[in-house]
C-alpha cells in the first residue's frame, strides 16, 4: 500500500512540472529571422519559393498572430503584432513579392497579406505600416501576364470586405486625401471618360513612378534581435534601404549601404526628417547590413520630391494620407485592377473580382457614395467596360430577333464555370445585368453617376450614331439591343436613364415612333417591340409622354349638343364617318352584318355586355373562321385579359391616375383638329393596313394596342375601349378605325373565292395543324384571322376592366 502511495505521489508530481512556456514574441521573431538568414546564405536564385521552408515559417507567424490576439482579445495589441507593425515587416514582404524572389514569393505574399488581414479580428487597415504596404501590393494585381490570378483576386476580396466593415479606410485603401477640393472633378475631366475602357497597362501609369520595375533589386529588412551582420553575394537581390543622397531615383548607387533597422537607441521612425529624402529600392549591388549606424534613420519610403509622396519630410505637417494629387493613381490601382480582373478567362477569379467591386459600391455609411462618385472614376470604368463589350458585338453577323428575344443572363451564371463563356453577346449582357444589380445596391449618389456614364458614354456616344445609321442591319441590332436592355433592367435609376434617351431625346423620341411605320417590315416590328417592352415598365412617363399628353385635352370629342352633357352626346357619329367613308357604303353590309347600333342615351358609356357585343359584331360572319375549328369566343380571352389588365394596373398603381375624366378643353367653334400623337398615329395607321401586311407584325401592332387598352386610366378607356364616345371632326378612335378596316375588309374578300375554305386553311396552318398553305390571298385571310382575334381580345379586356373600373 506504502508503494502503491509512493507511486500516486510521484505520478501526480510529474502531472504538475510543466514544460515552461514558450514565448510567443521569441517564437515569432525567430521565424522571422530564419526567412531573413535564407536571404544571406542563399546562392541558388532559382530555387522555388514551395522548395524551401519560408511558407512553413510565415505560417508560423500568421498562426501565432491569431493565437495572441485570441489569448489577449481585440481590445489589445499584442507584442507579435507591434513587432511586425514597428519593424515594417509588411514592407519587406511585399518588396520581396515584387521582386518574385524566390521565384513565386508573390503567390505566398498575397496569401499571408489575405490570411493576415481576414483572421485577425482588430481592424488594421488604418495604421500606417499596413495600409501603405497594402496600396503597394494592389499595385502588383492584375498585372499583364499575371501568374498569381486566384491569389490577386483573394486579395482583392479581403480588402474590399474589410472596407466593407470599417468604410473609413476607403480614402486609405483609394489613396485618396481628405481634400478633394484639391482635384480636379472626374465628372469636369471628359477626357478621361473616353479613356474608362483603355487597356490595363496605360492606367498603370501614374503608380509606376512611385514602385520601380518587378525586375528591380529586393530589398528586406531583418529583425533587430538577429545577431547576424553580414553581407550576401553581390548577386543576392535581398537589400533593404536607399541612401538619402539621391534626388528622386527608385535606386540609389551600388555603393549605398542598406540598413534595416535603428539600434536600440534610435526609436523607428515612419516618417523620415527633412534632411533625408525618402527612397524606395537600391541596385541589386548594394551590401546588405541587418542594423544601422545609430544615426541613420529606418527608410523606407521614396524621396521627397517625388510624385507621389507617401510620407512627408519632417518639416511639413505630418500627413497619414497622401496628397490630393495622388487620387488618381488610386484610379489605376484598386479599382482599375478589379476591372481587369473582371475579365478573366478563370471564372473563380471573376467571381470574387464582381463581388469586390459590389462590396466597394454598396458602401452606404458615412460619405462612401460621394467618394467612389465624385473622386474617383469608378463609374467611368463601368460604363467604359459596357462599351468594351458592346464593341466586340458582331453587329454584321448577328441576327436580329435572337437579339431581341435574348434571356436574362445573370451575371453570375456563366462565372462558375471553367473556361467563361466567350460569346460577346452573353458577356455584354452579363455585364449589362452586374451593373443593373450594383446600380440597385449602391447609394443613390453613385448609382446616378454610374446611370448617367452609361448613358453618356453608351447610348449618347455610340448606340444615337448606329441608330442613325444607313445600313438595316445595324439599326436592327441596336434596336434589338435596346429592346432587351429594357426588358431586362430593373434598376429605377438605369430606367430613369434609358427612358431620358428613348422618350425625352426629341430626335430619338422622333426616330423610334417614325420607324414603327417604316418601309422596313423588320425595322418596324422591332420599333414596335420597344414600345411593348417600355409599356412594361414601372416608369410613368413612358405613357405620359406617348399617350396621354395628346389625350389630355379630350379635344377628340365634339362638342355636346346644346343641353345634353358630354356623356349623353349625340351617338350617331359612327354612322355619319362611314357615310362620308370611301371604303363605306351600304352594299358592304347585310342587314345581319352592320355594326351594332349605339346603345341608348341612359346608359351613358355603354353598359358591360354593350361595349363587349360591340367588338365581337364588328367582324362579319362571313369571314368568322374560329367557330369552324370549335375554338371559343371572347371567352376564351378572360384569363389573358385579366393578366394583362392586372399587370397593367401593377405597374400603375403608385402613379396616382385620377380616377374620373378630366373636364374637356373649351369648345370654341373651328378649334384646332385633334392630333392623337405619334404614337397612336403610328398604330392606327399600321391597324388601317393591316389586311395587306405581314402576319407577324399585326401580331405585335395589336400587342401594342392590347396593352395600351389594358390600362386603368380614364383617358386610355374612353378613347380606346368605348365605341361610342362622340368624335370631333377628323378625329379617330381605335372602334372608328376598326369600322373602316370592316369596310375595307367587305370589300377585298369579294375577290376571293372559296372564302370560307381558305380561311380555315390559313387558321388551321398557324394552328400547326396543317402544312399545306395557298399562298394565294395568304396576306390577307391571315390579317383577317388577326382582326378577329384582336376584336374577341378587346372584348374581353372591356369584360374584365368595365366593373373593376364601376367600382
Amino acid at each position: 500500500m506504502e508503494t502503491f502511495s509512493k507511486l500516486t505521489s510521484m505520478l501526480l508530481h510529474a502531472l504538475e512540472t510543466r514544460e515552461p512556456t514558450v514565448d510567443l514574441l521569441d517564437s515569432f521573431v525567430e521565424h522571422w529571422k530564419s526567412i531573413t538568414n535564407y536571404y544571406i546564405e542563399t546562392t541558388d536564385d532559382s530555387r522555388p519559393v514551395k522548395q524551401t521552408d519560408i511558407p512553413w515559417r510565415l505560417k508560423q507567424m500568421l498562426d501565432i498572430l491569431v493565437y495572441e490576439e485570441k489569448q489577449q482579445g481585440v481590445e489589445e495589441m499584442g507584442a507579435c503584432l507591434e513587432y511586425l507593425l514597428q519593424h515594417k515587416l509588411l514592407e519587406t514582404l511585399c518588396t520581396l513579392g515584387k521582386a518574385q524572389y524566390p521565384p513565386g514569393m508573390s503567390q505566398q505574399v498575397l496569401l499571408f497579406f489575405s490570411k493576415l488581414l481576414s483572421q485577425m479580428q482588430q481592424p488594421l487597415l488604418h495604421l500606417v505600416n499596413v495600409y501603405k504596404p497594402v496600396q503597394k501590393l494592389i499595385r502588383l494585381c492584375a498585372l499583364p501576364g499575371s501568374q498569381t490570378e486566384k491569389e490577386e483576386a483573394q486579395f482583392l476580396l479581403v480588402i474590399c470586405s474589410r472596407v466593407k466593415q470599417d468604410p473609413h479606410t476607403l480614402r486609405y485603401i483609394l489613396e485618396i486625401a481628405d481634400q478633394p477640393a484639391a482635384r480636379t472633378s472626374a465628372s469636369n475631366q471628359p477626357q478621361l471618360c473616353t479613356q474608362a475602357s483603355n487597356h490595363r497597362t496605360e492606367t498603370l501609369l501614374p503608380s509606376s513612378q512611385s514602385e520601380p520595375p518587378a525586375s528591380s533589386p529586393v530589398q528586406s529588412e531583418p529583425p533587430a534581435s538577429s545577431p547576424v551582420q553580414s553581407e550576401p553575394p553581390a548577386s543576392s537581390p535581398v537589400q533593404s534601404e536607399p541612401p538619402a543622397s539621391s534626388p528622386v531615383q527608385s535606386e540609389p548607387p551600388a555603393s549605398s549601404h542598406v540598413q534595416s533597422e535603428p539600434p536600440a537607441s534610435s526609436p523607428v521612425q515612419s516618417e523620415p526628417p527633412a534632411s533625408s529624402p525618402v527612397q524606395s529600392e537600391p541596385p541589386a549591388s548594394s551590401p546588405v547590413q541587418s542594423e544601422p549606424p545609430a544615426s541613420s534613420p529606418v527608410q523606407s519610403e521614396p524621396p521627397a520630391s517625388s510624385p507621389v509622396q507617401s510620407e512627408p519630410p519632417a518639416s511639413s505637417p505630418v500627413q497619414s494620407e497622401p496628397p490630393a494629387s495622388s487620387s488618381v493613381q488610386s484610379e489605376s490601382t484598386l479599382l482599375s485592377a478589379l476591372l481587369q480582373l473582371t475579365k478573366s478567362q478563370r471564372g473563380s477569379v471573376c467571381v470574387k473580382a464582381y463581388d469586390s467591386l459590389l462590396l466597394l459600391s454598396g458602401l452606404q455609411s458615412g460619405s462612401s457614395g460621394e467618394i467612389l462618385s465624385d473622386q474617383t472614376q469608378l463609374a467611368e470604368l463601368l460604363a467604359g467596360r459596357l462599351l468594351e463589350l458592346y464593341s466586340l458585338l458582331p453587329v454584321e453577323s448577328l441576327d436580329p430577333g435572337q437579339v431581341q428575344s435574348w434571356p436574362h443572363t445573370p451575371w453570375s451564371s456563366d462565372l462558375r464555370s471553367e473556361p467563361r463563356a466567350s460569346d460577346h453577346t452573353t458577356n455584354f449582357f452579363s455585364w449589362f445585368d452586374f451593373l443593373d444589380h450594383l446600380a440597385r445596391e449602391a447609394p443613390q449618389v453613385l448609382t446616378a453617376k454610374v446611370s448617367q456614364c452609361v448613358r453618356r458614354l453608351w447610348l449618347v456616344d455610340v448606340v444615337q450614331p448606329q441608330l442613325l445609321h444607313t445600313s438595316e442591319q445595324v439599326v436592327l441590332v441596336s434596336t434589338s439591343v435596346l429592346c432587351a436592355v429594357v426588358r431586362v433592367v430593373q434598376s429605377s435609376s438605369l430606367l430613369d436613364q434609358l427612358v431620358h434617351f428613348l422618350l425625352r431625346t426629341q430626335s430619338v423620341t422622333h426616330l423610334l415612333l417614325q420607324r414603327c411605320d417604316h418601309i422596313s417590315d423588320q425595322i418596324s416590328m422591332v420599333s414596335l417591340s420597344l414600345v411593348d417592352e417600355l409599356l412594361q415598365k414601372p416608369h410613368r412617363d413612358i405613357l405620359d409622354v406617348l399617350v396621354l399628353s395628346s389625350l389630355q385635352s379630350r379635344s377628340y370629342l365634339s362638342p355636346p349638343a346644346t343641353g345634353v352633357d358630354d356623356r349623353h352626346a349625340e351617338t350617331s357619329e359612327d354612322g355619319e364617318d362611314l357615310e362620308e367613308d370611301p371604303f363605306f357604303s351600304d352594299s358592304l353590309f347585310s342587314d345581319t352584318q352592320l355594326p351594332p347600333p349605339p346603345p341608348p342615351l341612359s346608359s351613358g358609356l355603354g353598359s358591360t355586355s354593350a361595349v363587349v357585343n360591340s367588338f365581337l359584331c364588328l367582324v362579319p360572319v362571313e369571314v368568322r373562321s374560329a367557330q369552324l375549328l370549335q375554338e371559343g369566343g371572347y371567352e376564351s380571352y378572360v384569363h389573358d385579359a385579366h393578366t394583362l389588365v392586372t399587370e397593367c394596373q401593377t405597374l400603375s398603381v403608385s402613379w396616382d391616375w385620377p380616377i374620373t375624366l378630366p373636364a374637356p378643353a373649351s369648345f370654341s367653334g373651328e378649334g384646332e383638329e385633334f392630333f392623337e400623337g405619334h404614337l397612336l398615329k403610328v398604330l392606327f395607321d399600321r391597324l388601317g393596313r393591316i389586311l395587306e401586311q405581314p402576319y407577324e407584325l399585326n401580331l405585335q401592332l395589336t400587342a401594342v394596342l392590347s396593352r395600351l387598352s389594358s390600362f386603368s386610366h380614364p383617358l386610355l378607356h374612353e378613347y380606346l375601349l368605348n365605341p361610342y364616345i362622340h368624335l370631333s371632326h377628323c378625329s379617330r378612335s381605335l372602334f372608328s378605325v376598326l369600322v373602316r378596316v370592316m369596310a375595307e375588309l367587305m370589300q377585298r374578300i369579294q375577290q376571293v373565292s372559296n372564302l370560307t375554305d381558305r380561311l380555315l386553311n390559313a387558321r388551321r396552318h398557324l394552328l400547326g395543324l396543317s402544312h399545306n398553305v395557298e399562298l394565294e390571298h395568304l396576306t390577307l385571310l391571315r390579317g383577317v384571322i388577326v382582326l378577329e382575334e384582336f376584336c374577341k381580345e378587346l372584348a374581353a379586356i372591356a369584360f374584365i376592366k368595365m366593373p373593376l373600373d364601376q367600382n
